[in-house]
């Protein structure tokens, strides 16, 4: 076996050579633990109503007298009409002639009856209606 020559590392001319060179390498630090949550938005749907609507458990509209012929001298009594009703879960009732928005007597009771005058010749329309929070009931009649 031939004897070993040791090996010296080979130098550079460059004046720099012997200046040790550093490496840079990038850290990246991961997110605080302690950061807060974001914002969460809860959306709850509008109660559903258990609340029935008004139901009528009578309404009647009767005449009372009849028109009378055209060629009667005689006053007659003034004619009238009845109506009646009962209404169950009603929160308001009221009564409307020919227009069913427009109240011609407010505030009245579930239940009752209220005299009007009719005029001749028939063909007005009657109204009772009841309402509550889950909406309205109407009852009619034509006379």
């Amino acid at each position: 076996m031939a004897p070993t020559t040791p090996v010296t590392p080979a130098t550079s001319d460059r004046p720099d050579a012997t200046t040790p060179v550093t490496t840079a390498t990038a850290v990246t630090q991961p997110p605080p633990t302690d950061a807060p949550e974001p914002p969460t938005t809860t959306t709850t749907a509008p109660p559903v109503s258990t609340v029935a609507p008004p139901t009528f458990e009578s309404f009647a509209v009767t005449n009372i007298g009849a028109c009378p012929a055209p060629d009667v001298s005689v006053p007659l009594p003034p004619r009238e009409v009845t109506i009646t009703w009962d209404v169950t879960g009603a929160d308001s009732v009221y009564v409307a002639v020919d227009n069913v928005d427009g109240p011609y007597e407010s505030g009245l009771p579930p239940s009752g009856s209220i005299t009007l005058a009719n005029n001749c010749p028939d063909g007005n329309t009657y109204y009772v209606v009841a309402e509550n929070q889950a909406g309205r009931t109407v009852m009619e009649a034509t006379r």
